[in-house]
């Protein structure tokens, strides 16, 4: 029995000593590229009033004016959709001709008919005029949500002398910039 396990003794430390003499396994080694990328991008949104780009203030008798001095105000709901990320704060600038005997109105076009009458419009928050020339700052713009609105206000307002018949268009140029 003895030497059963002096020879178990030498296997062992044979295989020890060849397992430490053996040359040591090669070790691989390889590169990985990482590739970052990313985008800047110009901040937009896509811009509507009222589903589409006019507003309709009603028909009046031309002697409303008579007894009053602006139509009851009307609602612009300035939709902005597909705001990129980064935009807080909307600046819109209006501009239009200013009405020759008010110019904090905007006038109504040469060649209408109409005289006495010209756009009033009101920014949406503090009701105060935005005349022809003037800018408002839209803050709060949220570009996780689907649809942010401006409500500005408008309406009809007299300006001199009796309101004549016929049919009025104001064209009001918007002009928006982002933060």
């Amino acid at each position: 029995m003895i030497t059963v396990m002096a020879m178990k003794y030498r296997c062992a430390t044979w295989f020890l000593f060849a397992a430490l003499a053996a040359p040591s396994a090669p070790v691989f080694s390889t590169d990985l590229t990482i590739s970052f990328n990313g985008q800047f991008v110009v901040p937009t949104c896509k811009f509507t009033v009222n589903g589409g780009n006019s507003v309709n203030l009603g028909t009046y008798a031309n002697t409303y004016f008579n007894t009053n001095t602006s139509t009851p105000a009307v609602g612009i709901p300035i939709a902005a959709t597909g705001c990129t990320t980064g935009i807080s704060t909307i600046h819109l600038s209006f501009s239009g001709a200013a009405d020759s005997s008010n110019n904090q109105l905007f006038a109504a076009n040469s060649g209408s008919g109409v005289a006495g009458v010209a756009i009033e419009l009101l920014a949406a928050s503090t009701q105060t005029r935005i005349t022809p020339g003037s800018s408002v700052d839209w803050t709060g713009v949220n570009p996780s949500l689907p649809t942010n609105t401006y409500n500005p206000m408008v309406r009809f307002y007299k300006t001199t002398g009796a309101v004549t018949a016929g049919t009025v268009n104001v064209p009001i140029t918007i002009n928006f910039t982002y933060n």
